[in-house]
């Protein structure tokens, strides 16, 4: 999903709120926290300016629940905590105890089907969701992906994973020269 909007924003971090500005908070950084506070006060007034998305499919990964609390903390100086409620929405599995905790505080949420792994979510509720929040044209994404997916199982010469992986085996078998 990241990928997806670094490249239809050519995301270079420099946080210009001419275009949809999505963190994507993955990891506990405590610097994110301190820039995720200098945005608010200067671009985020009424409940309306943010939208949260607490995406775990296991509803248990440390990370995402110490980050969604760091966000709440961050946030609190200008919202009340049904305000910073009612901009989240969560997506989960089905049995998970992040679905339990959206019952419980009335939040919005998605689950996530138990056959969906995570190097396929980007197609899923957990990708899509953020994604189409920022404008994104969903229906020409999906259209492109089917594009690629029809090229990249094709045995042609015009399939450029199918060039790539061969140049790549010849340089490992024949020349003995790993690129990796």
């Amino acid at each position: 999903t990241k990928a997806l909007y670094d490249a239809e924003f050519l995301f270079t971090d420099d946080f210009d709120i001419s275009k949809p500005e999505v963190f994507f908070i993955d990891t506990i950084n405590p610097r994110l926290a301190h820039t995720i506070e200098k945005f608010r006060k200067k671009n985020i007034e009424e409940k309306d300016n943010f939208l949260i998305v607490l995406a775990t499919k296991s509803g248990e990964t440390t990370e995402t629940i110490a980050n969604y609390q760091m966000l709440k903390d961050v946030l609190k100086e200008n919202f009340s905590e049904r305000d910073f409620f009612d901009r989240t929405i969560v997506i989960t599995n089905e049995k998970s105890p992040l679905k339990e905790f959206a019952e419980e505080k009335k939040l919005d949420f998605l689950t996530i089907p138990d056959c969906i792994g995570g190097r396929f979510s980007v197609f899923s509720e957990i990708g899509i969701l953020p994604l189409c929040a920022t404008g994104i044209d969903i229906p020409n994404m999906l259209e492109s992906a089917t594009h690629m997916r029809t090229n990249a199982l094709s045995l042609n010469e015009k399939n450029i994973a199918l060039r790539s992986a061969a140049i790549t085996y010849i340089h490992m078998t024949k020349r003995n020269k790993n690129i990796y």
